[in-house]
């Protein structure tokens, strides 16, 4: 396209606005990189780690600014959806924009918002970059090619009661293709603490490749079968990263300060869906 400078004709406003947008589309400026940028490849000791323990902390994952405009971003969306007065739940949003607010009758302990980019395209340019799941890829191995599971947002307000023991793939209709088939990268948007609910993982509980539902364990609690984790301080852009079948927990808040985190789930290519969740009517599973 020729510049402003040569052009024989003064241009017009069509081609003003032409011009315009291709400026913003094609240079740094628009800021649409910041929001999928590229990730120094694993060290090869958390990769080990992750794979002893079925889980691994990421230090430093995201710069500051980014981890700040993700916060901005999943509270817009936590903020223009309509909960009922003091009601604490669990909502799905769905492609064809609208939502389903699942278990009515239950009260979850925090909040909990599913497919975010539904509502934000900065965070779908956030979570559908393949420089992150390239980085999650190399912690399960085999140059393995990954799919968008799910995404959420989960927000402890100051008084909100622990998540308890579970495994992911407990909640999920997906069959991965392999125990390395599924990892939940989970992600510090604000400061973690043991006081505001930090989490902690049962370690090598993803050897086991059972659920909670169905799990013969040699002991009666998951706390007297293994190691479990410290609860780990986090940072803004922190991150730890565990597998589906790796046992964890978050703490309750007793804090003044609130807890907001991002999760971003992927499945293996060849995973499988066998049945649906009644609690996300008209989800799709995989993206």
């Amino acid at each position: 396209m020729r510049s402003l400078e040569k052009a024989s004709h003064a241009p017009s406003l069509r081609e003003m606005l032409l011009l315009l947008l291709t400026a913003a589309l094609t240079t740094p400026s628009s800021g649409w990189e910041r929001w999928a940028p590229r990730l120094a490849p694993p060290a090869a000791s958390r990769v080990a780690q992750f794979r002893a323990d079925g889980h691994a902390a990421l230090p430093a994952l995201l710069q500051p600014a980014l981890a700040a405009g993700l916060l901005e971003e999943a509270l817009e969306v936590h903020r223009t959806f309509s909960y009922e007065k003091g009601y604490k739940g669990t909502v799905f949003f769905r492609a064809s924009g609208g939502a389903a607010q699942a278990e009515p009758g239950h009260v979850p302990p925090f909040d909990r918002l599913y497919n975010l980019e539904e509502r934000s395209p900065r965070l779908r340019r956030f979570v559908e970059s393949p420089h992150l799941a390239a980085h999650v890829a190399a912690f399960l191995g085999e140059r393995r090619s990954l799919r968008l599971y799910s995404t959420s947002l989960f927000l402890k307000e100051p008084g909100d009661s622990a998540a308890q023991w579970h495994k992911d793939i407990d909640a999920s209709p997906i069959v991965p293709a392999s125990p390395w088939g599924f990892a939940t990268l989970w992600l510090a948007l604000d400061e973690v603490s043991p006081e505001t609910g930090a989490l902690r993982f049962a370690s090598k509980s993803h050897a086991d490749h059972c659920t909670y539902f169905d799990c013969h364990l040699p002991c009666e609690t998951v706390d007297g079968c293994y190691n479990v984790s410290a609860a780990r301080r986090l940072r803004a852009g922190d991150a730890t990263l565990h597998t589906g079948h790796t046992f964890h927990f978050s703490l309750p808040n007793r804090s003044e300060k609130r807890r907001v985190a991002l999760t971003v789930a992927f499945v293996d290519a060849a995973a499988e869906v066998h049945g649906t969740l009644p609690e996300s009517p008209g989800c799709d599973f995989l993206k």
